[in-house]
């Protein structure tokens, strides 16, 4: 909704939920039916990132089964959940949302019914990119993240008479 949620992860749930029919049309929209694995990203100090995972995840099981992935369900569905920085942690409701999400989670992961879980620590990504303006900062790292995935994709499907990193290997890796 308009505002976001306040750092209210109950307001994130349940928008999600409200609107989990206008999600899962969405991703018909965006991702098509050429799909077979799906990354939700989230913050987990705040209420619409946090709020909001869990609901996705289902949601995103619910498109990837109208696809016809059924075998190996758990493992078509991960989470990139990124961790508020120490600055933001000194607010308590921050840090609460954050390690309630991040066990949740966690929680899920341990059980196998998701597939990876990529914890990226804000702080460290800040330390690595130090002298980035603040304007530049979230949409670097966003990319940095995400273009590792991609690295992945491309290296699986290049041929090397030195080594293999083949689909099988992404998907193992994955």
């Amino acid at each position: 909704g308009p505002g976001g949620a306040g750092k209210d992860p109950a307001r994130g749930e349940e928008a999600t939920t409200k609107h989990q029919q206008a999600i899962y049309n969405l991703m018909k929209q965006v991702f098509g039916k050429q799909i077979d694995h799906i990354m939700i990203c989230a913050g987990a100090g705040g209420g619409s990132g946090g709020g909001s995972v869990l609901p996705l995840i289902m949601i995103a099981k619910r498109y990837l089964q109208f696809l016809g992935h059924v075998e190996d369900l758990d493992k078509r569905v991960g989470v990139v959940l990124t961790l508020p920085t120490n600055s933001e942690v000194v607010a308590v409701r921050v840090a609460w949302n954050a390690y309630q999400v991040a066990s949740k989670v966690s929680d899920l992961a341990e059980a196998g019914s998701i597939a990876p879980l990529v914890v990226v620590d804000n702080d460290k990504v800040l330390e690595l990119r130090r002298g980035i303006p603040m304007v530049k900062m979230w949409p670097t790292v966003n990319f940095d993240v995400m273009n590792l995935f991609h690295i992945f994709n491309l290296l699986s499907l290049k041929h090397s008479s030195y080594t293999s990193f083949d689909p099988s290997d992404y998907a193992s890796v994955v």
